[in-house]
């Protein structure tokens, strides 16, 4: 049977995403409680570099994605310009944060690898959105694979090499994706130092707005997190990571099938292909609902013989992933309208549901806590509740947007 390239992207994404927990796990059987916390030290300090892009990758992206080959190799030169005028700051500025911000819990190893992997990994990511908006799925995924293929196979060397064999597998990833990129595709390497405000201005003005509202999104999936650790304790945080474990492997179809539309989307609109663009955004719609109904098939027919299977000591918190999954679901059912609008640029509406999420859920923790009725199942249809006003919003916005696109459609 002959796959097409779009779902062997699917599918190598999520292989990918599922080595990579591999991975995790390998130092989770391996190392005590102070060599895993220098692990999430590491983790810690990617996700906080993470955000020092400030949306530069999210326009920049939403440009390239457009396809215009003079236009794009000035928003190349300018990122990876950006990247390289953040590493160095952020390196200097890492043995200073080191004592300033009382960070001695973290090992200058850690601290320095984890630096240079935070800003390795916004390389990376950059590599693989460029990929995904030329078309180029295949080399997208020989690259990946090849990638994390290596990182696993240098964190099968903890066991024997300890913590430094991790720190570097971590960093390893990125780091191969970005160079291979950068050799195999001559187009995406940087040719000059170029950094106009005029260039810049227009990255963010397309970037900084998705980029904010994405970390109202993390904060969301953040808050529940931190509720029940701060009203129920520790042992009810680990109860709950059944939940957000399940959650991210749940996940990553839906992310793929959002990295392999959105190109297109954008590309379709900006040449005001209308049909185009409303094909794509029913296709991408479609797919999800599909994928989430064989995911809710699978799970309920097979979940409860894989926890008392594989992990017994767990078996009882089943009914958890059971109760969160309406939560996913919603979560997921918003992509479409996301994307649209994202498309559209709509962008101030992306930002706006984000907001109305987070401030959702922090009003019903704080009056499930104020009436005594928190626990780890109220959080989570807490969740299933927020994502429920997001969706609420994205559709009402959507469906307006949609409205008056089709009656008067413009360019970009």
């Amino acid at each position: 049977m002959i796959i097409s390239d779009k779902a062997r992207y699917v599918i190598t994404s999520v292989l990918v995403s599922i080595l990579s927990l591999a991975r995790n796990l390998i130092f989770l059987k391996t190392f005590g409680l102070a060599d895993l916390g220098q692990v999430a030290l590491m983790q810690t300090i990617v996700m906080m570099i993470g955000l020092t892009q400030g949306g530069m990758i999210n326009g920049g992206y939403r440009i390239y994605a457009v396809g215009n080959s003079s236009q794009n190799k000035t928003i190349n030169n300018t990122i990876f310009t950006f990247f390289a005028g953040l590493l160095l700051i952020i390196l200097a500025l890492g043995g200073i944060s080191q004592i300033s911000l009382g960070l001695q819990a973290v090992q200058p190893t850690t601290l320095y690898i984890g630096l240079a992997s935070g800003i390795a990994t916004l390389a990376s990511t950059w590599i693989n959105n460029a990929l995904i908006g030329d078309g180029n799925l295949r080399k997208s995924n020989a690259i990946n694979g090849l990638a994390v293929a290596c990182s696993c196979a240098i964190g099968a060397l903890a066991w024997r090499y300890g913590l430094i064999a991790a720190l570097i597998s971590m960093l390893i990833q990125p780091l191969i994706v970005t160079a291979i990129g950068i050799l195999w595709v001559p187009h995406l390497r940087p040719t000059s130092c170029q950094f106009k405000r005029e260039t810049v201005n227009s990255i963010l003005a397309r970037g900084f707005i998705p980029f904010a509202a994405g970390i109202f999104v993390v904060l969301n999936q953040q808050l529940d997190r931190w509720a029940i650790n701060n009203y129920l304790g520790t042992e009810s945080l680990g109860r709950f990571y059944l939940v957000i474990l399940y959650s991210s492997i749940f996940t990553l179809v839906p992310i793929s099938l959002l990295n392999l539309h959105f190109p297109r989307a954008v590309r379709a609109y900006s040449e005001n292909r209308i049909n185009d663009f409303k094909n794509i955004a029913k296709r991408h719609a479609t797919d999800l609902c599909v994928y989430l109904v064989i995911a809710c098939l699978l799970t309920f027919l097979c979940l409860p013989s894989v926890m008392a299977t594989l992990f017994s000591n767990y078996a009882e918190d089943t009914h958890l992933i059971f109760f969160a999954m309406p939560a996913l679901v919603v979560a997921t059912l918003c992509d479409p309208a996301s994307m649209f609008l994202d498309a559209v640029k709509r962008l101030r509406h992306l930002l706006l549901a984000g907001f109305y999420g987070l401030c959702s859920s922090t009003a019903m923790i704080l009056i499930a806590q104020k009436t005594g009725i928190f626990s780890v199942e109220t959080g989570i249809f807490i969740r299933t509740a927020a994502a429920s006003v997001t969706l609420i919003y994205l559709l009402h916005t959507a469906r307006a947007s949609y409205l008056e696109i089709t009656k008067f459609p413009t360019t970009s």
